[in-house]
């Protein structure tokens, strides 16, 4: 594309990145790709009523997501 330097590509890249590991996650949490993408699409509490899916667009977001889905793996409710 003409004038992209290729900042937009890159940050396009790390939020497919993202999403895809927190996908991989919910899937191994969930034992179940349709479950692991209900909870990421749905409000959580455990994340101030926040879509996970939605806090993919930051590495801070995605490490809150990844607390809240070791909280489940080890049986805390969240």
């Amino acid at each position: 594309m003409p004038g992209n330097d290729g900042h937009a590509d890159a940050a396009d890249s790390l939020q497919i990145d993202r999403v895809a590991r927190i996908t991989r996650m919910a899937e191994a949490v969930f034992e179940s790709k349709e479950q692991a993408l209900n909870w990421l699409e749905r409000e959580s509490i455990a994340l101030g009523n926040a879509v996970p899916a939605s806090l993919c667009d930051t590495e801070a977001g995605v490490d809150h997501v990844c607390r809240v889905l070791m909280a489940i793996e080890h049986g805390n409710p969240a």
